[in-house]
């Protein structure tokens, strides 16, 4: 969710100054679980494949392998857009293993810091145990499926 924080601004004409507004994106620790899962659309455990650069401009989508599938019916291989610059992910590196919690937003999916969306694992490293309670949270996974349904 959005908040309007009020700031006040110094201006060097006159040592006047002015209010003005900074929206920052701000929620709960959202631990993935039951409560996110019942939000989502479609809930996977996936590697990055391909991730935008960090950047304050809109990112485009970032490319998953999909590990297990906990809600819904996905590919081996999906795209999330992963939010705009207020309330979106912004560090996403390849390699990464995340389990994302995607609302459908008419063809494609999307994804916010605010859905549950978490990295499990950086390249290279194994599964962490609170990583593993995580998945144990969700439920028994599945493979994606074995062709692109349409997504």
């Amino acid at each position: 969710m959005s908040r309007v924080v009020v700031c006040a601004a110094a201006l060097f004409l006159g040592g006047a100054t002015a209010p003005c507004l900074v929206l920052a994106c701000t929620c709960p620790r959202v631990r993935p679980g039951p409560e996110p899962l019942a939000r989502a659309d479609v809930v996977f455990l996936g590697r990055v494949l391909e991730a935008p650069p960090v950047s304050d401009a809109p990112r485009p989508p970032v490319t998953f392998e999909v590990l297990e599938v906990f809600k819904g019916e996905l590919p081996r291989q999906v795209r999330v857009d992963p939010g705009g610059t207020t309330c979106g992910i912004r560090r996403w590196r390849r390699g990464e293993q995340w389990i994302v919690f995607a609302t459908r937003d008419g063809e494609g999916l999307r994804t916010r810091q605010c859905t549950g969306t978490a990295r499990l694992a950086r390249p290279g490293r194994p599964l962490s145990e609170e990583a593993r309670r995580t998945l144990r949270s969700l439920g028994r996974g599945r493979p994606p499926a074995s062709s692109d349904p349409g997504h």
